[in-house]
């Protein structure tokens, strides 16, 4: 039935339109169809229908054997392939397809591709993985117009889609994106459109990809030339702050390049108003017909509104001049004012505003027309119309011959029949000037003349704007929003361009700082209608050489923020040699916006010190102070930069401006802050590496230098649910602290349950906080000058004294040892070289701490079962703050690390030998429920929530094979008996159920649930009487304190060993019987 279907429509213009859901139901049929008619191939490789996905028309071709036959000619190949990526920009905007099998086959089609071009300009449903597949290729893109429109070369939404991966899912993986970066068309387009906000969550990925990187860098390096050529123009700056380089704000950026970011974001106060200065003002001008003018007309508006007390003093100044010629005319608040070019007498309040006699020539003339104006109102009538202008600009006669079109071709003279034949070139005729010289007036006008004119053309060609009159061709960058007009020399040298927002440089394009009025008003001579350039003349020419070769050095005592006004318009006055107050006030105003100017940057990027960054640090760095002081893991790539930003906002007092997510994206990472006595031990640890110690002690002092330590802040935590808060206290500022992180509480003893504690950084004179009692604490911190004497004390370490301060450590970690109970080879391995213990030594390492294989492995397990807040509270002890510098030699302070001990540990309640630690940490069933700890803190079997059976078993092997005292031997008995006890005081359901499902105690079963709750194997055995042997021989404590050899007790004969781990031991139940209640 397809088969006949299909040999009646295809042909159709209608199948062209078809859903997609057509072909879809008939593909197998069409596939075969397709084999079997040539006609049919044919007719869908001249198009695809238009609702079939282009991937999908591939496959189609794929299956059905036409592409076999596309592909053995190149010429037909690349055809075909450049016409299904030019169909793809047809899309609607914002839609990305992803298309694995195009890329594909532009993959395998190099040979046809290469040198091919693409006349595509509308890229913004082209992925960014398919435009490199093609720059890989070989195929070359059109160059990018002016003209072109700005939306066709929007790649947002392919950044988008690459930085999050939707393509990922349907079998388009993400491309480095190196080709595409190398392209020299598409390389700046899709670097343009990288906009810095997409970083705030996609950084790792665009810093993972080397290619995207380069785009990154080029984007960086775009934004470094645009605030290069907003220096000095105060105006262009804000516009670039205010642009999209106001959102590169992630950290990891700044440390990707740190020094184009210091370009972008560099602002040096004395710098810019002296760039400003030498740039010019619009205030160096002056036309005393216009300023009087201007003065009365505002008098006028003034005294006529009683809400204005001061001429001119409002919100937004109405203040208008017009466009006319030869007479001039301001009109302000309904009052207008019309004046000749040096007589102002008797024309204050004219009838008319402007005649048409009065008009010779005016802008707008590409329209054969100019204005005409309500007298009373001002406001536009209409146009008067004017003869027609010529079709070329050579017909105007020999003024026009006489000027030189500089750069420009000679066809730019001539306007061509076809409009689009020149696509780069427009003669903008709607802003030329074409004005008669008034004798006497105009003759020595800044704007020039030729044969009797004041001629200017505007031309845009190219990349470029030209200008071309009397005082030459002046060429600036093309911008949408210049609109550039009239060329006029600059009082003290070179030549100014007046455009729409003020005036630019003609050399460089860079734009002038807007003039300030005295009451903060912009002044109206930088908004002058091209009508009135021609009667400007220099206010002070000597004054105006002076500012163009002012320095940021002349210009820098008028920053100090502690001047007043009026002293400061008096160094102003001093400093130009001058007591023009027009010129005074223009240079005040730039003072007061270089500081509005410098606090907005830094708002934005603050100043980065470079001798004040903090690097990054490397794996092995990361463990190790992480293991004891902080989490670690939390993404090295950007760690330093993450640092440097929180030692900035330290020092500047800014901690309340840090959010949720700036402390989620470090809060792992800055335990050392108030611990600079452990920070210190691990720096200083006597039997650290050299390499290790090198990079410890660097990344230290760059801690140091940024603020993060010894800076008044303390690292405290407090019970979540003593807060007095009734809402969630999410990280960030509250009451003067800052929560950075939640912790579980994994209490050795069980846990609370609760979510459960806060961690804060607190200032160090802080004891309460939100009805928290901070208390005093354990002072961990180092002064700044101590910190610096153990790190220079580290430095100068010689490794080849190395066995000389382990012999050191080595006689004061066995005092410490005897009087805390801490095995001796533990705390050697945790003050020698605190390594985390996830760390295994190299065979150097082991030979210079003299521990062997096994030795080494129990140190490392003992230790991980510490809290890390329980090593570095130890290792804080160990540097004594009155000779901090003690223990690079070896020599930790004893009483303050027995002192530790006890107050993080507690008395242990069974002291054992490191031989016998090899054998219980060999024993062990499972190191996480760390009960050799729990053994050294002097812990209970029975606790609120249970027995601990595994801990049980632990007890019952030490009192089997390790040497112990006969207090030692009483306290295990009387564990036994509570574990007994505790089991008999279950009730009896809970009994039977554990006898019925675990009815034969043994190592097999003894992890088996009962209503999700462990069931307490030993505990059973010894309730039900099994260990009364044992007990009766512990409490007898009779036996002898050394071994004989051997195992000191066996068990009755109702035991049998299985293994060598503690706890596995098979019990034989009694004949008569047996029951956990007995």
């Amino acid at each position: 039935m397809d088969e006949l279907l299909l040999g009646n429509v295809v042909g159709l213009a209608a199948v062209r339109r078809a859903p997609a859901e057509f072909f879809d139901s008939v593909r197998d049929s069409l596939i075969r169809h397709i084999g079997r008619y040539p006609e049919t191939a044919s007719w869908f490789l001249e198009a695809r229908p238009r609702e079939l996905g282009v991937d999908d028309y591939l496959l189609l071709l794929r299956d059905s054997g036409v592409w076999r036959a596309v592909t053995a000619d190149p010429r037909v190949t690349g055809d075909l392939l450049l016409r299904l990526v030019d169909e793809l920009r047809g899309g609607a905007a914002g839609e990305v397809p992803a298309t694995p099998h195009l890329i594909e086959a532009v993959e395998a089609g190099h040979a046809a591709l290469a040198g091919r071009r693409s006349d595509s300009r509308c890229l913004r449903n082209l992925s960014l993985d398919l435009l490199d597949a093609l720059c890989a290729a070989g195929v070359d893109f059109a160059p990018r117009s002016f003209h072109d429109p700005v939306r066709a070369d929007t790649l947002d939404e392919p950044w988008l889609c690459w930085l999050e991966g939707e393509h990922e899912d349907a079998g388009q993986p993400r491309r480095d994106l190196g080709h595409l970066a190398a392209d020299p068309v598409l390389g700046p387009v899709a670097a343009r459109s990288l906009d810095p906000g997409f970083l705030t969550h996609h950084a790792d990925t665009v810093l993972g990809h080397p290619g995207a990187t380069a785009l990154l860098n080029m984007r960086l390096a775009d934004f470094a030339a645009e605030r290069a050529t907003a220096a000095g123009s105060f105006e262009a700056l804000e516009r670039f702050l205010d642009g999209p380089v106001k959102r590169l704000r992630d950290p990891r950026i700044d440390e990707s390049n740190p020094d184009v970011i210091e370009r972008i974001f560099a602002f040096d106060r004395a710098e810019e108003l002296a760039t400003a200065l030498r740039s010019g003002l619009a205030v160096e001008y002056t036309f005393p017909a216009l300023e009087a003018a201007v003065e009365r007309v505002r008098t006028l508006a003034a005294d006529t509104d009683t809400r204005r007390t001061v001429p001119g003093d409002w919100e937004f100044d109405p203040l208008r001049i017009h466009e006319s010629w030869p007479l001039h005319a301001v009109s302000c608040g309904g009052f207008v004012v019309v004046f000749d070019a040096d007589v102002t007498a008797n024309r204050w309040q004219s009838p008319v505003l402007v005649t048409p006699s009065a008009v010779v020539g005016v802008r707008s003339l590409v329209h054969n027309a100019c204005p005409r104006f309500d007298p009373r109102t001002c406001e536009s009538l209409g146009e008067i119309h004017l003869r027609p202008w010529p079709e070329r600009l050579t017909e105007l006669g020999v003024p026009v011959g006489d000027l030189d079109p500089g750069v420009l071709p000679p066809a730019v003279w001539e306007f061509p029949d076809d409009p689009d034949a020149d696509r780069d070139t427009v003669h903008r005729l709607e802003y030329a000037t074409c004005l008669p010289v008034i004798t006497d007036t105009t003759t020595d006008s800044l704007t020039g003349h030729c044969g009797g004119w004041h001629l200017n053309f505007p031309v845009d060609h190219g990349p470029y704007h030209h200008i071309i009159g009397p005082l030459g061709t002046f060429r600036i960058p093309r911008d949408r929003r210049l609109s550039p007009t009239t060329a006029i020399a600059r009082p003290g040298g070179g030549v100014v361009v007046n455009c729409a927002d003020g005036f630019i440089d003609a050399d460089t394009g860079r734009r002038l700082p807007l003039s300030l009025e005295g009451g903060g008003r912009h002044s109206y001579l930088d908004h002058l209608p091209d009508t009135r350039l021609h009667f400007l003349s220099a206010r002070d020419e000597t004054l105006s050489a002076r500012l163009r070769t002012v320095t940021a050095g002349d210009v820098a005592p008028l920053l100090d923020d502690g001047l007043t006004p009026g002293h400061r318009r008096e160094l102003i006055a001093e400093c130009l040699g001058t007591r023009d107050t027009v010129i005074i006030d223009a240079v005040d105003g730039l003072v007061r916006r270089s500081a509005e100017l410098a606090q907005t940057m830094n708002g934005i990027h603050p100043p980065v010190d470079r001798q004040v960054r903090v690097p990054d640090i490397s794996e092995e760095l990361d463990a190790y102070i992480h293991g004891y002081l902080g989490t670690g893991g939390g993404g090295l790539n950007n760690y330093g930069a993450l640092l440097t930003g929180l030692g900035r906002a330290i020092r500047r007092n800014e901690l309340h401006s840090y959010g949720y997510e700036e402390w989620d994206r470090i809060n792992w990472g800055i335990g050392f802050i108030g611990n600079e006595r452990a920070l210190a031990a691990l720096v200083a640890a006597p039997c650290l590496s050299p390499e290790l110690r090198h990079e410890a002690v660097g990344f230290v002092r760059s801690l140091l230098k940024a603020g993060l330590v010894c800076n008044a802040w303390r690292y405290v935590e407090v019970p979540a649910d003593a807060v007095d808060s009734t809402e969630t206290l999410y990280e960030g500022w509250h009451d003067d602290c800052v929560v950075i992180s939640y912790r579980y509480d994994h209490n050795c003893t069980g846990s609370t349950g609760r979510s459960d504690r806060i961690v804060l950084l607190a200032p160090e004179d802080r004891r309460h906080w939100m009805g928290v009692d901070l208390g005093d604490g354990e002072d961990t911190s180092l002064g700044s000058a101590a910190l610096t004497a153990v790190l220079d004390a580290a430095d100068a370490q010689d490794p080849r004294d190395a066995a000389e301060r382990r012999d050191a450590l080595q006689t004061d970690v066995d005092t410490i040892a005897r009087a805390s109970g801490v095995p001796a080879r533990v705390l050697f391995r945790l003050l020698g070289t605190p390594l985390p213990p996830t760390h295994r030594e190299t065979k150097e390492q082991r030979a210079l701490l003299g521990l062997t294989v096994q030795q080494s492995k129990t140190a490392r397990e003992i230790i991980d079962q510490f809290e890390p807040e329980e090593c570095a509270a130890i290792l804080a002890a160990a540097v004594d703050p009155d000779d901090p510098t003690a223990f690079t030699a070896g020599h930790p302070d004893t009483d303050a690390v027995i002192a530790a001990i006890g107050r993080v540990l507690g008395e242990p309640a069974v002291r054992l030998s490191d031989e016998d630690l090899d054998l219980l940490v060999g024993r062990q069933a499972d190191p996480e429920e760390r009960n050799i700890r729990r053994l050294l803190r002097g812990g209970e079997v029975v606790v609120d929530d249970g027995v601990r059976d595994s801990y049980l078993g632990l007890l019952i092997t030490i009192a089997v094979e390790c040497r112990i005292s006969a207090d030692e031997a009483a306290w295990i008995a009387r564990q036994m008996r509570a574990a007994a006890d505790w089991v008999r005081g279950c009730p009896e359901a809970r009994r039977r159920e554990w006898d019925r499902l675990v009815p034969v105690p043994g190592p097999d079963n003894s992890r088996e649930l009962v209503n999700d709750q462990p069931v307490p194997v030993l505990a059973r055995v010894v309730a039900g009487g099994g260990t009364d042997d044992l007990i009766s021989w512990l409490e007898a404590g009779g036996f002898p304190r050394t071994r004989a050899g051997g195992i000191r007790w066996w068990p009755s004969r109702t035991w049998c060993r299985r293994s060598r781990r503690p706890g596995d031991w098979v019990w034989t139940p009694p004949a008569t019987g047996w029951s956990s209640s007995r």
